[in-house]
């Protein structure tokens, strides 16, 4: 019996001018392109206290008898948390998915053999993805001072996170593990954390609150705010493990 070959991810090859070529022209325009290299706005000046923090189409209960006759400011209060609870989800990711990974890239951990104009983007992608967390930070940080609401970070529950390992050196046991949890990490970026909502409307003390989070958790009329795992979905084609995962791809 043949065995199977396991399919892997291709190697970066420095002596193609193809590759060496994107890599090089990203590494250039850095000082052009990269937000961190530009003046910092004067974000209490474009705070526009008339207008929402988040909007309402991605409020899971946004039609819900509840909201709808809540008062004004705790509507409003509703829709500050949820921008709040966005901008750490996206600091959380970064700081305990991407930054890590970034790390291994940088110290070729994956053992590419990393020439210095690789090494040189892989070191401009960090300092933007850094910057980006400041950019949350920052934006969390204005409305709290704007709005005049403590509303901290620490209030809210971790997000949750996929530990990603190198899918060649898995053991079936292992693998049927990694694309399970695949699966129900797309299933919670698709889908609204309702563990936060039930936080948030508990710090609020919002009479029937938690009524309302169950009601639109249990909602299936609901689209999903995440519908395009292209990419994850041409990785696992790449696998040849599409077919076996319990999700819908479309």
């Amino acid at each position: 019996m043949t065995p199977q070959k396991t399919p892997s991810l291709p190697e970066y090859d420095p002596a193609d001018p193809v590759e060496s070529a994107v890599v090089s022209r990203l590494s250039r325009n850095w000082g052009q392109r990269a937000t961190v290299k530009k003046p910092e706005p004067d974000l209490d000046a474009l705070f526009d206290v008339d207008k929402q923090d988040y909007p309402n189409e991605l409020l899971p209960f946004a039609d819900h008898d509840r909201f709808l006759a809540m008062s004004d400011e705790h509507r409003n209060q509703l829709r500050a948390w949820a921008w709040i609870a966005f901008n750490k989800n996206v600091m959380d990711i970064e700081q305990y998915v991407v930054n890590p990974g970034f790390d291994l890239v940088a110290h070729d951990a994956l053992d590419t053999g990393l020439g210095d104009t690789f090494a040189v983007a892989v070191h401009q992608a960090m300092v933007d993805e850094q910057y980006h967390t400041l950019m949350h930070l920052n934006a969390s940080a204005v409305t709290r001072r704007r709005r005049g609401w403590t509303m901290p970070n620490n209030a809210l529950p971790d997000v949750l996170t996929l530990r990603r390992q190198v899918y060649d050196t898995l053991g079936p046991a292992d693998r049927r593990h990694f694309l399970d949890g695949l699966v129900d990490a797309m299933t919670a970026f698709s889908s609204n954390d309702y563990s936060t909502w039930h936080t948030i409307v508990d710090i609020l003390d919002l009479d029937g609150g938690r009524a309302m989070i169950d009601d639109a958790e249990h909602d299936t009329s609901r689209s999903a705010l995440i519908q395009d795992f292209g990419g994850i979905h041409k990785l696992c084609k790449h696998l040849g493990v599409a077919g076996e995962m319990s999700f819908e791809w479309a």
